[in-house]
């Protein structure tokens, strides 16, 4: 049990430092979504399985000579969700981000069918989550 919580401080100090959370335009409306950029991908693959939740790592090719490739690692909906709940009482400076994200599933239909005080609520959401990653 004490090898869990530092690991999952540990994926939390990653959150930290490359990550981020936030709401994402998409075809069915907007989703949330969790991700880490770092250019050493076996300590994303290790973020990744230890999550063990739907995730995509993609290569991010560099733009000049003096760079190096990166790694983005991506959670999406739900699977966001699940980091963000997992995470959020070890982050130290995307702490506000993850509550926020954790308020999703309470605030937005997957149907999309909304009546006018539940969508106000929904942009008040994606506004806030904006907000806070400016």
């Amino acid at each position: 049990m004490v090898q869990k919580e530092v690991d999952i401080t540990y994926l939390a100090g990653m959150m930290d430092a490359d990550g981020s959370f936030c709401i994402v335009k998409s075809r069915n409306g907007y989703e949330p979504r969790a991700s880490i950029s770092n250019g050493c991908r076996p300590m994303l693959e290790w973020c990744a399985a230890f999550v063990d939740q739907p995730h995509s790592i993609t290569l991010k090719k560099k733009q000049k000579d003096y760079h190096s490739d990166n790694y983005d690692l991506k959670w999406s909906y739900n699977a966001a969700l699940a980091v963000a709940a997992l995470v959020r009482n070890h982050l130290r400076v995307k702490s506000r981000q993850a509550k926020c994200i954790c308020r999703w599933s309470d605030v937005v239909k997957r149907n999309g069918r909304y009546t006018k005080t539940e969508l106000q609520c929904r942009n008040d959401l994606v506004a806030e989550i904006k907000l806070l990653n400016t």
